[in-house]
């Protein structure tokens, strides 16, 4: 990230106290953490609506659970991905918990 931004500065002769922001509007991009983010989203509207775009291996597979599969009452969240308690750090770094929760904290609406 720190060599991206240092890039951007120099191929756009800012000097180093520039912010950040606007060395990526320049070029009409978004920040390497909401690229990430953004590519996140899109895994997880392609596994849930149009799941063959995906690879072959995430077609068939339970990549997801979702709380209407765990339990059958009417609740809240029962449209929501479901999260599974993680005991290491890994865990909570892994493409599927980051995606699950980026997914659950997306408005109704959208």
């Amino acid at each position: 990230m720190k060599l991206n931004n240092k890039l951007r500065r120099i191929l756009q002769c800012k000097p180093i106290t520039t912010p950040i922001r606007e060395l990526y509007k320049t070029y009409n991009t978004l920040l390497i953490t909401y690229l990430h983010k953004q590519q996140l989203l899109l895994f997880d509207h392609k596994f849930i609506h149009h799941r063959e775009l995906l690879p072959k291996i995430f077609i068939n597979n339970k990549f997801f659970t979702f709380n209407d599969d765990i339990h059958k009452y009417n609740t809240r969240i029962k449209s929501n991905i479901h999260l599974y308690q993680s005991t290491t750090s890994a865990g909570l770094r892994s493409v599927s918990h980051k995606a699950a929760v980026l997914w659950n904290e997306l408005p109704l609406n959208l």
